[in-house]
């Protein structure tokens, strides 16, 4: 079942809301990982229909995604401030 986009940009606001940047960055950066997440569904079913191949995206996916970006955040801060 898919997720509806404020639910998604909603579970992406409380993951990013801990970052240290501007509150309109937030707000942009949870539209994208939901517009993101959404793209691949959609691309799955695509490949599904031509490909005849089944790709499942998941809730667990889209919170994978958001953890590694917090990951990735944290190692160019971390690379930029040595």
């Amino acid at each position: 079942m898919r997720w509806p986009d404020d639910a998604l940009t909603e579970v992406a606001m409380k993951f990013i809301g801990k970052l240290e940047m501007p509150q309109e960055y937030k707000n942009g950066l949870s539209r994208m990982c939901c517009f993101a997440h959404q793209t691949v569904i959609d691309s799955a079913s695509l490949m599904e229909k031509e490909l005849k191949r089944v790709f499942y995206v998941t809730p667990t996916n889209y919170i994978e995604l958001l953890k590694g970006f917090d990951q990735i955040i944290g190692a160019k801060r971390k690379e930029v401030g040595n």
